[in-house]
């Protein structure tokens, strides 16, 4: 979807980054007397700023913007 944007707007400044975030997801028991349960999962994510302005080119995850591409229009 990023790309698609790129290609369309063109021009576009790109900083790219990952992260992970541990989600603790606790189930309760339906039957009294047992004990919950605890799940813990990692999620990673991806934040993408593009940006019309100059992003910091030494910052990891930095992408030069490419000019827009032209569509071919049929008749």
């Amino acid at each position: 979807m990023i790309e698609l944007v790129k290609r369309r707007i063109g021009d576009l400044h790109q900083l790219n980054k990952i992260h992970s975030t541990v989600i603790v997801d606790v189930y309760k028991p339906k039957v009294e007397g047992l004990e919950q349960i605890e799940q813990n999962r990692r999620v990673t994510a991806l934040d993408c700023i593009l940006s019309k302005v100059p992003l910091d080119k030494s910052e990891v995850g930095y992408q030069e913007p490419e000019p827009k591409e032209e569509r071919v229009q049929h008749p």
